[in-house]
């Protein structure tokens, strides 16, 4: 993820629960980010694509926006959530009880 999302120009910020969060700036520098993504943990009957798709969908995003230069107002945000649903460190929805 790291890579892909260098290699697009991205900033890179990561938080204290090891979420990732990757930006491309916009124009207004005082916009509102727009966040999208999910989280990369999973459960053993969430399907096989549980949050990982959120997550791979919203880098993809950021990913066309740099390949067409399509200029964009505000900041946009690839999130990767560490700990959602996760039963190995409890509580589950961890990160986004803290958001």
């Amino acid at each position: 993820m790291l890579k892909r999302m260098k290699a697009i120009g991205a900033e890179i910020e990561t938080d204290d629960l090891a979420n990732v969060y990757a930006t491309l700036p916009g124009s207004d520098p005082d916009a509102k980010r727009i966040v999208m993504g999910s989280h990369v943990d999973s459960v053993k009957n969430g399907g096989n694509y549980d949050g990982v798709l959120g997550a791979l969908a919203a880098m993809e995003v950021l990913e066309t926006i740099a390949e067409h230069d399509i200029g964009h107002r505000h900041p946009l945000t690839a999130m990767i959530w560490t700990n959602e649903e996760g039963t190995l460190y409890p509580p589950a929805m961890m990160v986004s009880g803290i958001i």
